[in-house]
């Protein structure tokens, strides 16, 4: 879950740069480049909003569990080396589930759960996200309904 924090833009040459510092190194880079005083817990929950916010931003983008998939080559069994003949695809489908669930995202569609955004202080997702308007109410599902008709070109 560390890496999450890397996922900040302005910090990935920092990261590339200075490899094996984990997040601390990166806090510190931080502190010392903008004089704040960011600590390692704050790093940790601003990765793990930017982590969400992605994910929520995926999944209205059409990417849900359905493509997360190895591809070919990772997910092809090894012909050598110590993972010789053994292949990530089985295991796969419980690995995510594992993940989903540590992250606090729903097993079945890998949204993130509302508490877990709310937990996080991203509670503006959570009617986009999960359908609803501000009273909880179902929001009408896009394409679904009567059309407009289109206008003609003249």
């Amino acid at each position: 879950m560390s890496r999450a924090w890397f996922q900040n833009p302005p910090l990935r040459p920092c990261v590339r740069h200075r490899a094996g510092t984990g997040v601390t190194g990166v806090v510190r880079m931080l502190n010392a480049g903008t004089g704040w005083d960011f600590t390692w817990d704050e790093a940790m929950q601003m990765g793990r909003r930017v982590v969400n916010l992605m994910r929520a931003y995926n999944i209205q983008c059409g990417l849900g569990p359905e493509v997360e998939a190895p591809g070919p080559r990772y997910g092809s069994t090894p012909t050598d080396g110590a993972a010789q003949g053994k292949s990530i695809r089985p295991v796969w489908p419980d690995m995510v589930r594992n993940f989903h669930q540590l992250m606090g995202w729903d097993l079945a569609t890998g949204k993130p759960l509302p508490e877990t955004l709310k937990g996080l202080g991203l509670e503006e997702v959570i009617p986009t996200l999960w359908g609803q308007n501000r009273r909880g109410e179902a929001l009408p599902r896009p394409g679904v309904g009567p059309r407009p008709a289109l206008a003609d070109n003249p």
